[in-house]
């Protein structure tokens, strides 16, 4: 009888032991976070990411992430890009454009005349700009914007192949073709082939998203034996993004093959890199790669030419790099072509936009965003469970800043004591005895049977 409650005590404290190790998360178990501000009763609550979850989780996807009701229970969450992060799809098209030729002393603020005509389904578009004769010159291109729910926000200009040039554009809008007002001045445009480098800058960023209307380009005099070929047209998604986040990274001090390497010291969404405080006059291909772990191989990320050059008294410049896709690696691998041109001084910058999470106020408040655990990982149940969920969700706001179970959380525990294990060993070498001793007696008895 002894015997048999002592193996029952055993077996249940080897089955408590293995429960505890599974136990649910708690607030006990990640080391920082903040407390959320509901401003409405409703059901559903969203708030972006802070860069301190960023830099604190431990797991990649930031699975290490959860927020939980005031008694310490989990609720259903997920995480959001923003929209226009998602749209990879390329919003341009071909613009029709028509050249508007004068003679040397016309005057070029004269209204032009719009004359439309349909026929059989089709338009046909008759720009007329006053008196001309043979030797007219081509001094501006008229261009025809369609109506397209989508704000036009910069153009790309091809022109007839030459030499070198140099030279500066004003671009002007109307509705009517008799009001113009100038939305970009002095945008530069540049041809340069010099020792295999090429700098192509054919691109005119408008600062005033248009839609719908006409454009007229003043073509300047270093062009005018160049003629426009193709106009494309850049248009923005339906959701504007947000303004993207700038953060510095300073160079490691090792480098690659004249490569520099940076860390971003977190999951950063990132989707641009900026560069600043080059040597005068700088001119280099710029090519990016990324990897989470220093373990891993790098992975191409995007590519690009820098270049901050005095010309004509003018500073033209392009310090901005895309990438394809966004990228969380916090390592980053910046190579140039020629190696070292961005000089010892450079400085670098990443460009991202934080995750919105979404969660349930289930349960009572107040509730706290909590990241950076070991123990935690990747809860896809319950981000399923939001995905499917198509109604809006009201603001929250981040509060304070609280400490929760410490940084000890972000790293593996110290192996715990095996006690399940020694009381598994205890059982299997009780019930050992226990049937050696059961086969002495019955051997005994038999043995004393005469």
């Amino acid at each position: 009888m002894k015997m048999a409650l002592t193996l029952a005590l055993l077996a249940s404290v080897a089955q408590g032991m293995t429960l505890a190790a599974d136990r649910p998360l708690t607030p006990e178990d990640f080391a920082y976070g903040r407390t959320l501000q509901l401003q409405s009763p409703q059901g559903m609550h969203s708030v972006q990411l802070p860069i301190e979850a960023y830099r604190q989780t431990v797991h990649p996807g930031l699975a290490d992430l959860r927020v939980f009701n005031r008694h310490g229970e989990a609720v259903p969450y997920a995480l959001r890009q923003p929209a226009a992060a998602l749209d990879s799809q390329d919003h341009s098209r071909s613009l029709p454009f028509f050249p508007l030729r004068r003679g040397a002393d016309a005057d070029t603020r004269t209204a032009l005349r719009l004359r439309i005509e349909t026929e059989s389904g089709s338009a046909a578009v008759d720009v007329e700009d006053g008196e001309g004769d043979g030797d007219a010159r081509l001094w501006a291109y008229l261009i025809e914007l369609p109506r397209t729910n989508r704000p036009l926000d910069a153009l790309t200009l091809q022109w007839q192949p030459g030499k070198d040039v140099i030279a500066h554009a004003r671009v002007e809008f109307s509705d009517d073709l008799r009001r113009w007002r100038t939305i970009s001045d002095g945008a530069p445009l540049v041809s340069l082939d010099y020792q295999g480098h090429r700098l192509r800058q054919q691109r005119i960023e408008l600062p005033t998203a248009v839609d719908g209307g006409f454009l007229r380009i003043h073509w300047p005099p270093a062009l005018h034996a160049r003629e426009l070929q193709a106009v494309t047209g850049h248009y923005a998604p339906r959701e504007f993004a947000r303004a993207l986040r700038w953060t510095p990274a300073q160079p490691q001090p090792r480098a690659e093959n004249g490569a520099l390497i940076l860390d971003t010291g977190g999951q950063l969404p990132v989707r641009a890199v900026r560069v600043a405080n080059t040597p005068d006059n700088t001119l280099a291909r710029i090519r990016l790669s990324s990897r989470a772990r220093s373990a891993q191989h790098w992975q191409r990320r995007g590519e690009g030419v820098y270049y901050d050059l005095r010309l004509e008294g003018r500073r033209l410049e392009q310090r901005r790099i895309e990438l394809n896709r966004v990228v969380d690696d916090p390592l980053w691998r910046i190579g140039t072509d020629p190696a070292g041109a961005l000089g010892a001084d450079a400085s670098f910058e990443f460009g991202w936009q934080p995750h919105q999470l979404t969660f349930v106020a289930q349960g009572q408040g107040p509730f706290t965003l909590a990241w950076g655990s070991h123990r935690a990982r990747q809860d896809r149940e319950s981000r399923q469970l939001i995905e499917t969920f198509n109604g809006s969700a009201a603001q929250a706001r981040l509060g304070e800043p609280v400490q929760l179970g410490g940084s000890q959380r972000l790293h593996p525990p110290p192996p715990p004591t095996p006690w399940a294990r020694y009381a598994l060993w205890t059982l299997l070498i009780l019930i050992v005895l226990s049937t050696g001793a059961m086969a002495w007696r019955l051997l005994k008895e038999m043995n004393d049977t005469p």
